[in-house]
């Protein structure tokens, strides 16, 4: 998945550059965990899709129910995602299932803020910079329980990625994630 670009992704990359080079300050923000656990007592989390940096979160929740259930149309998908991000996920999600497999650790989100800004295509689109923690041996064989990883990857080691989700606004004043760029890195204190 290192390197990877989708949708806006390269033009709000510039712009992140862009905002680095002209300074950037430290965010001290305390770790945000998206859990997929599933708990009787306690409602799902709700995202506020009118910020960019809470539909962000939305997106990253969903994203872990919908590879923990292999449910390539949980309604969070829609809600906080669209164009080449929600298509690229469903297509994921649908090779898991092939492959037998399923996420069983939720993909932890850490120190996620609005790191730029940029009207594309007369639409306004905001650069959600974070840290992604995937821990060791996520997947699981959907028979036997067992840590499997997907086809192609080792994920016996934590995987940490410096992520930049592309936020589209919509007509409806919210905000949906669109593209992004993902980048491996050795620890999360290399995101900013």
């Amino acid at each position: 998945m290192a390197g990877r670009r989708r949708g806006y992704g390269w033009l709000l990359l510039g712009c992140a550059l862009l905002v680095g080079v002209a300074g950037c300050t430290a965010h001290k923000d305390p770790p945000l965990a998206i859990s997929t656990a599933k708990a009787t007592a306690s409602p799902a989390p709700s995202f506020d899709s009118t910020d960019p940096v809470q539909a962000f979160l939305g997106w990253h929740h969903a994203l872990n129910n919908s590879q923990d259930s292999l449910d390539p149309n949980d309604p969070g998908l829609t809600i906080y995602g669209q164009g080449p991000a929600l298509t690229g996920t469903r297509a994921a999600i649908a090779r898991f299932r092939a492959q037998g497999i399923r996420q069983a650790k939720p993909t932890a989100v850490i120190k996620a803020h609005e790191s730029s800004r940029a009207v594309v295509k007369g639409k306004q689109v905001r650069g959600v910079t974070a840290c992604l923690v995937e821990p060791a041996n996520d997947f699981v064989d959907i028979k036997t329980g067992k840590p499997r990883a997907p086809a192609g990857s080792n994920r016996s080691k934590p995987v940490i990625s410096n992520y930049i989700g592309v936020m589209v606004l919509g007509d409806d004043g919210k905000w949906r994630l669109d593209g992004d760029t993902l980048n491996d890195v050795p620890s999360c204190s290399a995101v900013h």
